[in-house]
């Protein structure tokens, strides 16, 4: 599960903003890791929460939305 969700949140910070109607990897990745959240319930809480609490203050604010894109879909 740790390589699975490593994944997902790869893909989820390269978030294009170009247009909100395309299905692009980011919007993948955050249905992915939300049926993940789904199947596996809590067990999925200790690979995305230190994702999470590393980046949800970055100064960058591709971190930052990732970040409560993973929080959002656990």
């Amino acid at each position: 599960m740790d390589y699975t969700v490593s994944v997902d949140i790869w893909f989820i910070l390269q978030e294009e903003y170009d247009d909100e109607d395309d299905w692009n990897p980011s919007k993948a990745a955050g249905v992915c890791l939300m049926l993940l959240a789904t199947c596996c319930e809590d067990d999925i809480v200790p690979f995305v929460l230190p994702f999470v609490k590393d980046n949800i203050k970055s100064s960058d604010w591709r971190y930052r939305d990732a970040a409560l894109m993973a929080f959002g879909k656990m």
